[in-house]
């Protein structure tokens, strides 16, 4: 059943010679009888795995592992990055402070934001901010291989 260290577990042994079937859960889930436990994962398995509608998932190399992980952290990294704009943005809006939508309008407003002391933040907001920011920038660096 694929789960978490599926591919490793099924590389390991297709190295000792067993050939390897993945099943997606949600086929093997189907032939669960009774509660979720090891032993009735087991029968389920056993039992979809004979069926004649069985469709196996693809086994992954490390190499495609390994881009199918990086990609994951990138759309993670991307999408919290957008998230935190946003959260910023919403609570400047609260201080009367308005920044444009995208996200050239964010990298410029918001260092003249922080440098401006008459904006009515505190320094404690200010410095929070900052290192939002930081954030923000940090996540902007995971780029495409």
């Amino acid at each position: 059943e694929s789960c978490g260290g599926a591919h490793y577990w099924a590389r390991k042994a297709r190295s000792v010679g067993h050939e390897v079937v993945i099943l997606d859960p949600r086929f093997v889930k189907a032939f669960r009888v009774g509660q979720k436990t090891d032993a009735n994962d087991v029968i389920a398995i056993a039992a979809a795995s004979f069926s004649p509608n069985v469709r196996p998932c693809k086994s992954l190399t490390q190499a495609q592992q390994s881009l199918q992980s990086i990609e994951r952290m990138r759309a993670l990294a991307e999408k919290q990055k957008r998230q935190l704009a946003n959260q910023i943005r919403s609570l400047l809006l609260e201080f009367g402070i308005v920044i444009k939508q995208s996200e050239c309008a964010f990298r410029q407003a918001i260092p003249e934001i922080l440098e401006d002391s008459d904006n009515g933040l505190t320094a404690g907001l200010r410095q929070c901010l900052a290192q939002c920011y930081e954030l923000f920038k940090a996540q902007s660096t995971l780029k495409k291989h």
